[in-house]
């Protein structure tokens, strides 16, 4: 994150942009969805996703870190270590992931938010999706942490979690690229009402299955 911060000095020019990654990515954080003593569920990829379609990657870089080493240092009272091992994992999911966006956009010749768009928005959310989870699952599966039942079951609301992340990030680019900033302010209220009536949905349905087992 410092070399990018170094290397790619924009999000100098884009302080607000940086204020509120990191405030929406810690606000997201604070909140998980427990699946098992183990894992859990964040919807931090919509502002993530939302960055990289957006902004340039060093902001979104510097506010996903200082994002999450916050939430989980400063509210979920984390060890410092494991806060910036979480932290670290994010930025580099994140890297890995716009390394081949920015490729995929480069081959398509994609330049605006056109169905050229379309191919590069897969490879990131791919790459995001399978990165990210490699690496927070990694080390439970070398230590055999998790059986085999309960990987499908992670593996399952995972991706309907993420599909709802990607939905949400849909909306909210959408609302930065056609609506004034009243409408943003509209559509983040309806956004934060239905995440939390999908959060309790998620936690209810995730308590069935699992009392169920």
């Amino acid at each position: 994150v410092l070399i990018t911060a170094v290397v790619h000095p924009r999000w100098i020019q884009h302080p607000i942009a940086a204020l509120l990654m990191l405030v929406s990515v810690a606000t997201l954080r604070i909140a998980p969805v427990r699946l098992s003593k183990y894992s859990y569920l964040t919807q931090i990829g919509i502002p993530a996703i939302v960055a990289a379609l957006t902004m340039p990657a060093s902001v979104a870089m510097i506010g996903l870190s200082l994002g999450v080493f916050a939430a989980d240092v400063g509210w979920l009272r984390k060890p410092m270590r494991a806060g910036a091992v979480n932290a670290g994992r994010e930025a580099l999911a994140f890297a890995v992931a716009f390394g081949y966006y920015s490729l995929a956009m480069k081959v398509a010749g994609a330049t605006t938010l056109s169905l050229d768009f379309l191919a590069p928005f897969v490879v990131f959310a791919g790459f995001y999706f399978a990165v990210t989870r490699v690496l927070f699952y990694l080390s439970l599966l070398m230590r055999a942490k998790l059986e085999v039942e309960d990987r499908l079951f992670i593996l399952r609301w995972e991706i309907i979690a993420f599909l709802m992340s990607l939905l949400g990030a849909g909306i909210l680019v959408w609302a930065l690229t056609a609506l004034s900033p009243p409408g943003w302010a509209v559509v983040v209220l309806a956004l934060g009402v239905a995440g939390l009536v999908t959060r309790a949905l998620l936690e209810e349905a995730i308590s069935a299955e699992d009392l169920n087992k």
